[in-house]
């Protein structure tokens, strides 16, 4: 039996991520998965926001009497300063981070190239199923065993890709991205079971 000549590609957009931060790296490490990873991620950075604020009130209350004395010395300029400095410190390595786009390549497998490293999928061990954006946020955004590569969730559909023996892969993909997949995945479980084969020409009589 002849592979079916052809690969479909879609790609998933980068997106800038904060858990992907220098501050959000090292938060991870000590995560469950990328869910907790951020939620501690806002603790951390809310907590040393907030220690900052209570830390220049602090240095002010204590050098008020040098600040009113002499506003141009080095102790007046230093607490407006090093305050910034970490303010701006805190906000680079919390803030700046970005997560690489993703590569779906659908030939005679299902192959997703994403930042982690490549899943590679048999068609017959997939049910794909298109899921509204509010259900995939609600819901399976929320599911720890859920592997999502999304972008920035502008599309109106997710495609969920559901296993028998293992949690559902979510894919950020455009409405006529998830349209080719289905078609294009139908045919290839056709050919896999029934030995269909047929050129590109063919695939929305053959998946219908």
């Amino acid at each position: 039996m002849q592979p079916i000549p052809y690969v479909l590609r879609f790609t998933v957009p980068g997106r800038i991520n904060p858990v992907e931060s220098v501050l959000g790296r090292l938060v991870a490490r000590f995560s469950v998965d990328n869910r907790q990873a951020a939620s501690r991620l806002v603790i951390l950075v809310a907590a040393v926001a907030l220690l900052l604020v209570i830390g220049q009130y602090a240095a002010f209350a204590a050098l008020h009497e040098v600040v009113a004395g002499a506003p141009d010395s080095l102790e007046a300029q230093l607490i407006w300063m090093v305050p910034l400095a970490l303010w701006v410190l805190l906000v680079v390595c919390a803030g700046v981070g970005y997560t690489a786009p993703t590569t779906i390549e659908v030939g005679d497998r299902i192959s997703i190239q994403g930042p982690g490293g490549t899943l590679t999928l048999s068609h017959t061990s997939v049910k794909p199923r298109r899921i509204s954006r509010s259900r995939y946020y609600d819901h399976y955004r929320r599911y720890t065993e859920t592997t999502s590569f999304v972008g920035r969730l502008v599309e109106p559909e997710i495609l969920l890709l559901v296993f028998r023996d293992r949690g559902p892969v979510a894919l950020e993909l455009t409405t006529e991205e998830i349209d080719a997949f289905l078609v294009a995945h139908r045919l290839r479980t056709l050919h896999t079971i029934r030995g269909i084969h047929a050129p590109l020409s063919e695939l929305p009589a053959l998946a219908s």
